[in-house]
């Protein structure tokens, strides 16, 4: 059904469609899932190592088939949330405009993604609290110490990672292929000598590239988490002095899928987006509400290196 049946606008209609597929760090650990069905509870699979178990296939024609999910070890409850975000423009705003009509949906659109800005980097704040809680990692963590912690001259981050991977590969039988390190680690581990001197054709100058950090560590993907929120009257990183090693596939096709997390939202659709005039305050009104709701479902598929500078 389209959105316009509700009168909708469609250049608002694309924008709240599309803008949450796009790219995040916390999407990185637990990638979006566009849901088909509207629920306010998913199951996602907790899967560990006994999806690889054995099974036999061989039966005879006319049998009946198997249907069973004896390869998920359990299932992990994920609630989705509704978030509303709105955008809202005071007709006063465009007296002296040719085109009332363009600039006031140019205008709105310009509001809507301000606030689409907001509600992303607080929820992936929120996501990052469940992906750094060292608690339900069991041995799949560490913090350094000492000569250890990686910002140390002598520190070598990339023995510490070795023992990851193959903790990760040996409770779901794949190695990790992603990195999220915080840019506060990052710019500690740019320079970093005896990094640097693993690739003899950088220079000391240039320090080494996520490219390089990815070859060196053996996985497909190393991306530098940046991100900031203001924390009380300053600016705080939102992935703090953390580094998170994780196996996440790059498309969920099912929330049987094998992967460290997931976001599942769900389908937005013309109930759940208003646009109406406002006589209070003479203003163009869009809102639209999201559900989106997020779970750590295989901590066995990742390993947090927490506090290493």
């Amino acid at each position: 059904m389209s959105l316009q049946e509700n009168n909708f606008p469609v250049i608002l209609e694309r924008f709240a469609l599309s803008y949450p597929r796009q790219a995040r760090f916390g999407y990185e650990l637990m990638p979006l899932y566009e849901a088909t069905v509207a629920r306010e509870t998913y199951k996602l699979a907790h899967l560990g190592a006994n999806h690889l178990q054995l099974a036999d296939f061989r039966r005879e024609y006319g049998d009946e088939a198997k249907r069973t999910q004896d390869h998920i070890k359990s299932w992990v409850s994920l609630s989705v949330n509704r978030y509303t975000v709105e955008s809202s423009v005071d007709r006063s705003e465009l007296i002296g405009s040719v085109d009332i009509g363009q600039s006031s949906l140019l205008m709105r659109e310009a509001r809507m993604r301000n606030a689409y800005d907001k509600m992303m980097n607080s929820i992936e704040a929120a996501q990052v609290k469940d992906i750094l809680d060292e608690s339900k990692y069991g041995e799949h963590t560490t913090t350094p110490t000492a000569t250890n912690l990686w910002g140390n001259a002598a520190s070598d981050p990339i023995t510490q990672i070795e023992v990851a991977r193959t903790k990760i590969k040996n409770s779901i039988g794949f190695y990790p292929n992603k990195c999220v390190i915080s840019d506060t680690v990052w710019q500690a581990l740019r320079y970093k000598k005896n990094l640097v001197d693993r690739l003899p054709n950088t220079s000391l100058k240039a320090g080494i590239t996520p490219e390089d950090f990815a070859k060196i560590i053996a996985v497909d993907k190393v991306i530098i988490a940046d991100n900031m929120y203001h924390n009380e009257d300053k600016l705080s990183y939102t992935w703090g002095n953390n580094v998170v090693l994780a196996y996440v596939p790059n498309t969920i096709y099912s929330l049987e899928d094998l992967s460290f997390g997931v976001t599942v939202r769900a389908p937005l659709g013309y109930a759940e987006m208003r646009d109406y005039f406002d006589e209070r305050t003479t203003s163009d009104v869009t809102a639209i509400d999201e559900r989106l709701g997020w779970a750590v479902a295989n901590y066995e598929a990742g390993f947090l290196f927490k506090n290493v500078l």
